[in-house]
């Protein structure tokens, strides 16, 4: 475990934007911790714009597939609820990207057959093995994916399939939020998308000053505003964020 600490800073108060569905887990390890965590979800989870149409229609012909690729928990989630014989998988090879989507993707039955050890698009690509005659990709994921993966396999030849299962959106419903009033010393991000909303919902003014991002892409999104992390997580997990948070108490101590 490592964490890419930029300052050391004592959380009290914090934040945590992820989904409702999703928070629960977080909540508690902070509770457990000693810190007053605070929800304040800044994506809601919905179904992609065509109502999952075109998953479907991928999910008919998933024998036609060497890999299937899933990047994320809630993709794990969104793609398996469309499959309904779970089995017609153990014919496909499979790959994550991290250890949240390989524990979803267990709690289905499913083994995955190949996860890198740096959590992100890039460090798959790194351990994705060499182009195979006619091979063909399934990507299912989020709506807002980056194209470095589909992009770079496609260059090595692949025939990669990106389908969008599920996007990310600003709840419907949210309260206002004034940092001013609750004085939150901390927030956690999970997600690009947690950023950008946030900043949207909220604006820059109720950012708390100390930013704890679970990873490079989130962090790259924060410096995209000029806004300084003081916590990256690494290994880019929720645990790797608890991890880092207790290494900060050690080391006030």
């Amino acid at each position: 475990m490592r964490c890419n600490e930029q300052e050391i800073f004592q959380p009290k108060k914090t934040i945590v934007t992820r989904a409702f569905s999703q928070a629960t887990q977080l909540l508690d390890k902070l509770s457990a911790l000693g810190i007053d965590p605070i929800p304040l979800p800044t994506i809601e989870i919905q179904a992609p714009s065509d109502g999952g149409k075109e998953l479907r229609e991928s999910i008919q012909n998933l024998e036609d597939y060497d890999w299937v690729i899933l990047t994320s928990a809630n993709g794990v989630e969104m793609f398996l609820q469309e499959v309904s014989d779970i089995s017609v998988l153990e014919r496909t090879q499979i790959a994550a990207i991290g250890l949240g989507t390989k524990q979803a993707l267990k709690e289905y039955g499913l083994e995955t057959d190949l996860i890198p050890n740096d959590y992100v698009a890039e460090g798959l690509l790194e351990v994705f093995p060499d182009f195979q005659e006619e091979g063909r990709i399934l990507l299912p994921r989020g709506a807002k994916g980056r194209d470095v993966l589909p992009e770079t396999l496609r260059e090595a030849g692949w025939i990669v399939d990106v389908i969008p299962t599920y996007q990310t959106c600003i709840p419907e419903k949210f309260d206002p939020f004034d940092n001013q009033t609750i004085g939150a010393d901390s927030i956690i991000f999970t997600s690009a998308s947690t950023v950008e909303n946030f900043v949207k919902m909220y604006g820059l003014e109720n950012m708390p000053p100390n930013l704890i991002s679970i990873g490079p892409i989130t962090t790259k999104s924060i410096h995209s505003l000029d806004l300084h992390v003081a916590l990256e997580a690494d290994p880019h997990t929720i645990q790797g964020i608890i991890d880092c948070l207790q290494v900060q108490f050690e080391k006030l101590r």
